[in-house]
């Protein structure tokens, strides 16, 4: 099942954003530094962190980082947040 495009994320602490998506769902991602490997390990560079964005309704960074949002809307419908670990 498709789930609803992400329309913001914006940074709101260290390795943790806000996120909201065009149902009007709303909640945190939290990254543990354990979960940041392979593709996501330059996501521990905190300049590179704050270059979030959403296009198309995607979170991405630049490099070509991209989550997959299916289970974030998973958990955050559940628990208000999702936690990389």
């Amino acid at each position: 099942m498709a789930h609803p495009d992400v329309i913001e994320a914006k940074v709101i602490g260290e390795l943790e954003l806000q996120v909201a998506f065009a149902d009007g769902l709303e909640g945190k991602v939290q990254f543990r530094q354990r979960f940041l490997q392979g593709p996501l390990a330059a996501l521990r560079d905190p300049d590179l962190f704050f270059q979030v964005a959403v296009e198309d309704g995607a979170i991405l960074w630049p490099g070509g980082i991209e989550l997959n949002i299916d289970p974030l809307y998973e958990a955050i419908l559940r628990d208000g947040v999702w936690i990389g670990e």
